[in-house]
């Protein structure tokens, strides 16, 4: 049997192809050969955080996170944990990330990374007190590298998470 959509999403040399899904039954087992845009759009969406026209970024992702989108969900997520295109708010960015966690992020992981961002001060200003707080976040959603992390001072100390630690501040 054969299903013709149109996908132009999947081009050859440039060039869309068209008629793309293909089902075949084989005895009992069934093959699907298809396009997937929704990675495409994450990708677009991604970007346009990295570029920082965050309105474009939430107009992408937001839609695609309500869908179960995993990573457009950690990428709201971390838009509202570290301010960008709209106003820091740690409790609307703990909802997107146990979205993403009922999508198949591991706990913990989303909260981490925010950590991190928020110790080194990537495109903001250093923050350990914040970046503390997320990171007893994660280890407290039983993520083992952050639990790891909060034993040994000197690593903390290290990786900006003490107001010690200077990063060009």
């Amino acid at each position: 049997m054969l299903i013709r959509i149109v996908c132009p999403a999947i081009t050859s040399r440039g060039v869309p192809l068209r008629g793309l899904l293909l089902v075949a039954s084989v005895g009992t087992a069934m093959v699907v050969v298809g396009c997937n845009s929704t990675e495409k759009q994450v990708n677009s969406g991604v970007s346009a955080v990295k570029s920082g026209d965050y309105d474009q970024a939430l107009k992408i992702l937001v839609p695609l996170a309500e869908r179960g989108e995993s990573r457009a969900a950690v990428e709201v997520g971390n838009m509202y944990a570290l301010g960008w295109g709209v106003p820091a708010d740690d409790s609307v960015a703990d909802d997107w990330f146990r979205k993403a966690e009922t999508l198949g992020v591991p706990p913990g992981r989303s909260q981490l990374d925010i950590a991190f961002e928020l110790a080194a001060g990537r495109g903001m200003k250093r923050d350990p007190a914040r970046a503390q707080l997320w990171l007893e976040k994660s280890a407290k959603l039983g993520y083992d590298k952050a639990s790891a992390l909060l034993q040994n001072a000197d690593e903390l100390k290290q990786k900006g998470f003490t107001s010690e630690q200077s990063n060009g501040d």
